[in-house]
């Protein structure tokens, strides 16, 4: 790993000034792909937990959708 990073600071080292801004785009690209797959790997998770939720929240949308109903009606009656 060492040799690796000597090279690669070496590489650098005789870089010209347009190299080194293409080089500093080009790293910037890599880190953006990077944090974009985690966060696509984390909209997959939650994606997968809600659906684990899916039944219990349909049951409570409709317990609540009957609620909201009765009390609308009693509202209309007053």
């Amino acid at each position: 790993m060492l040799n690796n990073r000597t090279n690669i600071i070496d590489s650098i080292n005789t870089l010209s000034s347009r190299e080194l801004i293409e080089l500093s785009t080009y790293i910037d690209y890599i880190k953006f792909r990077s944090n974009y797959k985690k966060k696509k790997n984390n909209y997959e998770d939650s994606f997968k937990h809600y659906a684990d939720f899916t039944e219990e929240d349909k049951l409570m949308a409709n317990e609540g959708m009957d609620d909201y109903f009765k009390s609308v009606t009693s509202e209309d009656t007053k």
